[in-house]
């Protein structure tokens, strides 16, 4: 088990906009979602409970349609929650009191720069992942063909949390 998260959450903010959101394109124009996918299921492989929280600047009344939604159809797109009146602008993992997304580390979705959004639901990331894999719905200046580069950049970030553990 790891000794302090708090190494964790620092050694994540360095390396995370170091090697992610400076390195890719558009990471943040259509590539949270699979990338708050791919963070949050490899801090689950080292033992933290992680969430998906989906920030919203129109959810009002809308977090029970959402929730609804997402739990009766494994398969729905980001495209058909769009339809349904749910406009997603930004996803971070939550773990540990923390939001984490490509550009670092931060205490709250606010101190993450995302000033006027509401946080609409949390997700499991199981329960994420069909909605984050495809590609139906997402801005499309995220270039997608960078996400096995992007995976591997992360899976390699997270495996260097190791010096943090007992």
């Amino acid at each position: 088990m790891y000794t302090d998260f708090e190494e964790i959450a620092e050694y994540l903010d360095f390396h995370l906009p170091s090697r992610v959101d400076s390195q890719f394109s558009y990471v943040n124009f259509g590539g949270c979602g699979i990338i708050a996918y791919i963070i949050a299921n490899e801090l689950e492989k080292i033992g933290l409970e992680t969430e998906i929280a989906w920030l919203s600047t129109h959810c009002e009344g809308k977090s029970t349609l959402f929730e609804y939604l997402i739990k009766t159809n494994q398969q729905l797109t980001l495209l058909e929650l769009n339809n349904n009146g749910i406009y997603v602008s930004h996803c971070l993992v939550v773990t540990n009191g923390y939001y984490i997304d490509s550009t670092g580390v931060y205490e709250s979705a606010i101190d993450a720069g995302w000033t006027g959004r509401t946080e609409l639901i949390r997700l499991k990331p199981k329960e994420f992942q069909s909605i984050a894999e495809s590609d139906i719905g997402w801005n499309p200046a995220f270039d997608r063909s960078q996400i096995p580069a992007i995976e591997t950049e992360i899976v390699d970030i997270v495996r260097g949390t190791q010096y943090f553990y007992d």
